[in-house]
C-alpha cells in the first residue's frame, strides 16, 4: 500500500498522524490530574450536560435509548461499528433511536474501580433521559468491563415500579463480558495464563507447572497493581461488597443488582469461544462446570460464525430472611456454578457464541460494507485481538468481527 494512503488510515484510526498519537499516548501515560493545569472554557460541558449523541432529523423525538458502555482503557472511538450499524437500521426502518455512546469512563478512568465509574455513569444517563423527555424505552450494550459498570450503574437507576430511570427496560447486552470476575483459581481465570505458558508446557511438561504456578499466584498482584481499584475487583481480591465480600461476587447474588436485570425483557451474552485471551468463555456465556462450548464447525455450520442458544432461568434460589442476598444453591459445585446460576435465575438468557473466521473468504458480508476499510489489515497473532473482535473495536483491525455486528443489529429490537 502507498505511504499516503497508509498515512491516511492511520489519520482517521486515531485522529492525527502517528508522530501526533505518540506524544498524545505519552502525555496521557504522564498525566497527573493533581497538577494538571486547570484551564477555563466558556464552551466546556459539565458531567450533568453530556455531549449529545449522533442525531439525525428523523429522530428528533426518540423513544428508545440504546446506551454503549465501552470496557477497560476504551472510549467512544470503540463503538463507531456498532454505533454506525444501528442508526443505519433505525434510520431505514424509520425507527425513533437515540444511540449514546456513553463518555463518562474513558481510558485510565476506567482504572478507578467499578462502583466509582458505574457512579460517573449513571449521571451521564440520567442526564441523556432528562434532555430527551420523549424517551420511553431503555437498552443497554457493553463490551468486556462495560458489561458489569453497566450491571452496577442499572442498581442505581432501578425504581421500585420496574424500570430504569422511569423507562421501560428492553434489553441488556454483553460482549465478552466478564461477569463472575477474573480469579484465578476459577474456571473464568484469564486464559491468557494458559496461552502464555502453552509452548513451554509442551516442550518442558511438568517442569513448567511451577511457573504456572506461580504465573496464577501474582497474577491478582499485578492486576490491582496494573488496573489498580478495578483490577483488584475483577480478580476478586478486594472487599467492596456488602459484608466485606469481593464486589463481583455481591453483584452476582445481591437483590440489588439482580432485580433491574430481571426487569429487562432480553438478556444477552455474546462469548469468544476460542482466541480470547482476557476473559473466558465460561465467565462471558455464564456455563457452569459442566457444560462445554460448541466446536468451531458447529458453529461456522450457520455459515456466519455464531451460533444462538437458550438458557432457561435457574429454579429461585433461597434468600435470606430480608430478601437482599441468595446464599445458598442448590447443587453448586463451585463458587463459579453459584454465581452463575444466580445470575441465570433472573430469567432467560440468549447467548450467543462467537468463532471468527481465519480467512477472508469466511466473511462475505455485505449489508454493512460501508463500514469496512478500504484496506484489511491482516498481522500476526490475529488470534490474541480475539477479544476486540467481538465488538470492531477499530475496523481496521477487527474487521473480522463485522459478522457479529450484523447478527447483534439484526437482531435488536428497536
Amino acid at each position: 500500500m502507498p505511504p499516503l494512503a497508509l498515512r491516511g488510515h492511520v489519520r482517521r484510526a486515531f485522529g492525527g498522524s502517528p508522530f501526533q498519537f505518540h506524544h498524545f499516548f505519552r502525555r496521557l501515560m504522564h498525566f497527573d490530574p493533581a497538577t494538571a493545569p486547570s484551564v477555563v472554557r466558556t464552551n466546556a460541558r459539565t458531567p450533568e450536560t453530556p455531549e449529545p449523541s449522533h442525531r439525525d432529523d428523523w429522530d428528533s423525538q426518540p423513544e428508545h435509548l440504546v446506551i454503549l458502555v465501552n470496557g477497560l482503557f476504551g472510549s467512544v472511538r470503540n463503538w463507531r461499528a456498532i454505533d454506525n450499524a444501528i442508526r443505519s437500521r433505525a434510520k431505514k426502518e424509520s425507527r425513533r433511536v437515540l444511540v449514546h455512546s456513553t463518555r463518562a469512563n474513558s481510558y485510565f478512568q476506567t482504572f478507578d474501580g467499578v462502583d466509582v465509574c458505574s457512579e460517573r455513569l449513571a449521571s451521564e444517563v440520567l442526564a441523556i433521559v432528562e434532555a430527551n423527555r420523549s424517551l420511553k424505552n431503555i437498552s443497554v450494550i457493553g463490551h468486556s468491563l462495560g458489561g458489569v459498570l453497566a450491571r452496577h450503574a442499572l442498581s442505581r437507576l432501578y425504581r421500585e415500579d420496574g424500570t430504569i430511570a422511569g423507562l421501560t427496560p428492553l434489553q441488556y447486552i454483553t460482549l465478552a463480558t466478564p461477569h463472575v470476575g477474573v480469579s484465578p483459581t476459577s474456571p473464568s481465570a484469564l486464559p491468557f495464563l494458559e496461552w502464555i505458558g502453552g509452548r513451554e508446557e509442551r516442550l518442558l511438561g511438568n517442569r513448567f507447572q511451577p511457573v504456572k504456578k506461580t504465573l496464577a499466584t501474582i497474577s491478582p498482584y499485578v492486576g490491582s497493581l496494573a488496573i489498580r481499584r478495578t483490577g483488584s475487583q475483577l480478580f476478586l481480591t478486594d472487599t467492596d461488597g456488602s459484608a466485606g465480600r469481593p464486589l463481583l461476587i455481591d453483584m452476582a447474588l445481591n437483590q440489588r443488582f439482580l432485580a433491574p436485570l430481571k426487569a429487562f425483557r432480553r438478556r444477552v451474552a455474546y462469548a469468544n469461544v476460542s482466541g480470547d485471551h482476557l476473559v473466558a468463555w465460561q465467565g462471558s456465556a455464564l456455563a457452569r462446570l459442566h457444560e462445554s462450548s460448541p466446536t468451531e464447525d458447529d458453529i461456522f455450520q450457520t455459515g456466519r460464525g455464531v451460533l444462538l442458544s437458550r438458557l432457561e432461568g435457574d429454579v429461585e434460589m433461597s434468600s435470606e430472611r430480608n430478601g437482599n442476598t441468595r446464599q445458598s444453591i442448590p447443587e453448586a459445585d463451585s463458587q463459579h456454578d453459584e454465581l452463575v446460576s444466580s445470575l441465570r435465575s433472573v430469567g432467560a438468557w440468549d447467548r450467543v457464541d462467537v468463532c471468527f473466521p481465519s480467512s477472508e473468504k469466511a466473511l462475505e458480508l455485505e449489508t454493512y460494507h460501508a463500514t469496512m476499510p478500504l484496506v484489511r489489515l491482516s498481522i500476526p497473532l490475529i488470534s490474541s485481538l480475539t477479544h476486540n473482535h467481538i465488538q470492531v473495536t477499530h475496523p481496521v483491525v477487527n474487521w473480522r468481527g463485522l459478522h457479529v455486528v450484523e447478527h447483534l443489529v439484526e437482531n435488536l429490537n428497536l
